[in-house]
């Protein structure tokens, strides 16, 4: 499957075999399907599954495998949320799923102050909208095209990026997003780089999965 796919371009890279040093979370059970995750319509028992999945799991790996990370010198713990997760999806419903990817990203968060003394990168990333089971045939990239663009950030990530709290909202980011992409249609790569810079400054790292789609890491 789809899903499949990406894990497989995340764990069978050169990577991957060649470093032990990093740990990639890829959970991402969705809690069923919309029509099952609205105010009227909610199963608890599948939220108490999938909060056990999408955010205690992360957490109990993350704890088995610090002293893995620490020796190691130079490790990096990736926890891949969601759109969804964000303050600002303007989107209703998936109550399951949007509240269990907000709180794992909470626990990375907590994990980047908890490990600030320890030689651990911290990051959370939303990986695109991904062409799996989830996603459908419409979204914008395919599996392998996010695990290429999370391989490209992971293996750049220093200490000081590990995860910290946003400096500029969502839509803001969207919008700059969207004038660094005008910039480059028009070869304004001087407009398009200081984007990408400004952002950096705020704790917000582009990822260019192709010339039409940028997606985006928070640092």
């Amino acid at each position: 499957k789809p899903a499949s796919a990406m894990l497989r371009s995340l764990v069978g890279s050169e990577m991957c075999i060649r470093d032990r040093d990093s740990i990639i979370i890829v959970a991402g059970y969705v809690g069923g399907m919309p029509e099952n995750q609205t105010i009227d319509n909610i199963d608890i028992d599948e939220w108490h599954r999938t909060l056990n999945i999408n955010t205690i799991g992360p957490l109990l790996v993350a704890k088995a495998f610090k002293e893995n990370l620490s020796s190691s010198g130079n490790g990096n713990f990736m926890i891949l949320s969601s759109q969804l997760a964000a303050s600002t999806w303007p989107m209703g419903g998936m109550y399951v799923y949007s509240t269990t990817k907000a709180a794992v990203s909470k626990v990375g968060q907590i994990l980047a102050l908890d490990w600030a003394q320890e030689p651990i990168i911290v990051s959370i990333m939303h990986p695109g909208w991904v062409q799996t089971d989830m996603g459908g045939p419409a979204a914008e990239i395919t599996a392998e095209e996010s695990a290429s663009g999370i391989r490209k950030v992971i293996s750049g990530l220093k200490k000081e990026d590990s995860v910290k709290e946003s400096k500029i909202k969502e839509d803001e980011i969207l919008s700059l997003i969207d004038e660094r992409l005008v910039a480059k249609k028009e070869k304004n790569y001087a407009k398009a780089d200081e984007i990408r810079n400004l952002l950096k400054e705020k704790g917000i790292e582009l990822i260019d999965q192709s010339k039409e789609i940028t997606t985006w890491i928070k640092v």
